[in-house]
């Protein structure tokens, strides 16, 4: 086991370096639609986009596919963002676990809108305005294999339009995780592997992308928060990185904050987290200097699946088993029966007798 993990983080290493001196240093400009752009939900926005080797909801879908065989319930997002100039992202996303084959597939309809634009000729004379929005789909599947490796694809299909003119195009992401340690993830995922745009004669190269993530839970925590990094080594562009942290208060509340290295605008990134076991609400807030602050909403719902493995319910009982009385043994099943010794039985109890309170007193 340990041979293949060396050799893996050797390979992924390798594999970077020899990309870096093809791609790192080449001419060229990346699109920068909406094919361009991972973060869009509020949990990885607020944590600088750092989401390569969370690999614990849907949102690995955009960063890292083989991430999304973690998820053991149906899951749901909704996600709006306003940014600056009437610019609105939507995004809907559905995740399913198939856990008869320790895998799972993922959907996500992400539409990109940027307002009404001004039209002018080459002169600067006015001709009004006119429209541009992006519409992409994805469908991911996962698979767990053995030794703690997961795979992951993405097949994409992208679309733009400017006023009357629409551009297609077809792309595959690609992406392993390795869970070294109970603590220590790697990721190595390659993004928008595919052909070119073509508006009317002009061409331009999907914005390739590839990517070495890292998570590290510090266990001496009693709650470990998660530290993430994630390098970009894209085609056309220099190398960058992002960073960052996330920490839950308990089973129900998490702060974030994360750092963008490429950007010159909203480098800085925080956001709040609130989840139940079968809700889960994100928010993230982007500085900014010259332009307006944005603001991200996600919402998560979770059903079906196996509930067992729900990410509240394990994480509250965690919580409670560490923060038990030292001197007392925990024991989940028996505090759940007392606690519902101490619940009305609706049901029951309204079968037995029924109660009215009146000013005379009460009639059973």
């Amino acid at each position: 086991m340990r041979k293949l993990i060396y050799c893996f983080i050797i390979a992924v290493f390798s594999c970077n370096i020899f990309i870096f001196k093809i791609y790192a240093g080449s001419p060229g400009e990346s699109y920068l639609g909406l094919i361009g752009i991972t973060d869009i939900a509020a949990r990885p926005s607020a944590l600088g986009g750092a989401y390569g080797a969370m690999a614990e909801d849907i949102n690995a879908l955009r960063f890292n596919p083989a991430g999304l065989n973690n998820i053991n319930q149906y899951e749901f997002q909704f996600t709006h963002f306003a940014s600056f100039e009437e610019i609105n992202y939507e995004s809907l996303m559905f995740g399913i676990p198939l856990l008869t084959y320790n895998a799972a597939a993922g959907i996500a309809i992400d539409f990109l809108n940027y307002g009404d634009l001004n039209k002018r000729t080459r002169y600067g004379e006015d001709k009004g305005k006119f429209s541009a929005d992006d519409l992409q789909l994805t469908f991911g599947y996962s698979q767990k294999l053995k030794n703690n490796i997961d795979v992951g694809m993405n097949l994409k299909y992208f679309t733009s339009k400017i006023e009357e003119e629409k551009a297609n195009a077809m792309a595959f992401d690609a992406g392993t995780l390795l869970a070294i340690e109970e603590n220590i993830i790697l990721g190595f995922a390659v993004q928008n592997l595919g052909g070119q745009l073509k508006y009317i004669s002009q061409k331009e190269d999907l914005p390739l992308n590839f990517k070495l993530s890292t998570k590290y839970k510090p266990m001496r925590f009693d709650n470990p928060p998660n530290i993430l990094v994630d390098i970009n080594i894209p085609r056309g562009n220099k190398v960058n990185f992002n960073v960052g942290i996330e920490m839950w208060l308990n089973e129900a509340v998490a702060v974030r904050g994360g750092y963008k290295d490429k950007v010159d605008e909203g480098k800085i990134i925080a956001g709040l987290g609130f989840r139940s076991s079968v809700f889960q609400l994100d928010y993230a807030y982007m500085w900014a200097n010259e332009l307006e602050a944005a603001h991200r909403i996600s919402a998560i719902f979770r059903f079906g699946g196996d509930k067992e493995k729900n990410i509240y319910t394990s994480k509250k009982r965690a919580f409670e088993q560490r923060f038990a009385p030292r001197d007392t043994y925990y024991d989940p099943e028996l505090q759940t029966k007392e606690r519902t010794k101490r619940t009305f039985q609706f049901d029951k109890d309204l079968n037995e007798e029924i109660m009215f309170f009146t000013p005379l007193g009460t009639i059973k």
